[in-house]
């Protein structure tokens, strides 16, 4: 325990020197990584959970190396350690849970044997997924590293904003540096634990997109048409118009009044059956409610726009017929 300890501490210390490294952290119990549960209990109360609460064992930075905010007090120093005094940081849904009318700030915790002493509450964490894309906030505890008993399993964080596989083969080698028994280091980036997760919703979105252009070109083709038939059906009229003195402008307004009006009439109609059928479509939405007003906004302008571009050819059509011909051909 002692040399596993030394190695630690000597091994973050080289890993933050490797240029590219933002931050570095060790953790036992990590989000989509090792998960454990113990229990936690209040001073002369039982477990707040039945089946144990989730915990961590992290050494300082952790929190700027996963991103995740302290939303109260503080995080980790280094000075938080094994044989220093007891500290916890908890998630803010448990922060909720156990103080939801003051501050989780002081308030101690018995985390593990009930013989433990209490560990103070020196800060509240931002709520973060822990095991799923998809879920519900659960309650968390954070324990410095070297104040946690009963589980193990260490895990090297490094945050670098570029570079990626270069900053991976500089951990490599000082690690193994460190220590000559070294004969295996495995990296892997977050993304790469996330994305088994992210596939289905790839998938869905792709399949969402193409649908939608589909259904946009066919919608474009058919409002072009009639738009077509409608000039071509009123060709006699347009140029008896244009005889009378109507302006070519006046003309081609007639034609985007028609063109708007079958638009507006059918986004308002796919508004309707949108809203009423979105809550059923929130299971294959990622991030997004089902009835977000800035999605039906987008869509609609989106829609309004692709009509004025589809009735400028017949518009231009409209404009162009002329006069003569037309009254040459009535007598």
């Amino acid at each position: 325990q002692a040399r596993r300890r030394v190695m630690l501490r000597q091994s973050l210390d080289a890993v933050r020197s490797i240029p590219g490294v933002d931050h570095a952290s060790v953790a036992v119990g990590m989000p989509f990584g090792f998960a454990f549960n113990v229990d936690v209990a209040l001073p002369g109360s039982g477990p707040i959970s039945p089946n144990g609460t989730s915990i961590s064992a992290v050494t300082d930075a952790y929190f700027d190396t996963v991103g995740t905010a302290i939303v109260e007090g503080r995080a980790f120093s280094r000075e938080d350690r094994e044989g220093s005094a007891p500290v916890a940081i908890v998630s803010a849904h448990l922060a909720r849970q156990l103080w939801p009318n003051g501050s989780a700030l002081g308030n101690c915790l018995i985390v593990g044997d009930a013989a433990r002493p209490c560990a103070s509450v020196v800060g509240v964490a931002a709520d973060t997924h822990r095991e799923r894309l998809r879920e519900a906030a659960t309650p968390h505890v954070y324990l410095p590293a070297g104040q946690e008993s009963g589980f193990g399993g260490d895990v090297l964080l490094v945050r670098a904003e570029r570079g990626l596989d270069d900053v991976a083969n500089a951990v490599r080698r000082r690690l193994a540096d460190l220590d000559s028994t070294i004969t295996l280091v495995r990296t892997e980036t977050l993304r790469e634990r996330i994305d088994p997760q992210l596939r289905s919703w790839r998938l869905g979105a792709s399949v969402f997109v193409f649908a939608g252009i589909l259904a946009l070109l066919v919608a474009s083709a058919g409002l072009y048409s009639v738009l077509t038939y409608l000039v071509a059906a009123r060709r006699h009229e347009i140029g008896v118009r244009l005889a009378l003195g109507a302006s070519a402008g006046h003309v081609s307004g007639v034609v985007f009044r028609t063109s708007l009006v079958l638009a507006l009439t059918g986004i308002a109609a796919g508004v309707g059956v949108a809203a009423a059928v979105a809550p059923r479509l929130e299971p294959l939405l990622f991030d997004v409610a089902p009835r977000d007003p800035l999605v039906f906004i987008a869509v609609a302008g989106l829609l309004t726009l692709v009509a004025i571009a589809t009735s400028l050819t017949p518009a231009i059509r409209a404009s162009r017929v002329d006069p003569l011909e037309i009254l040459r051909s009535d007598s």
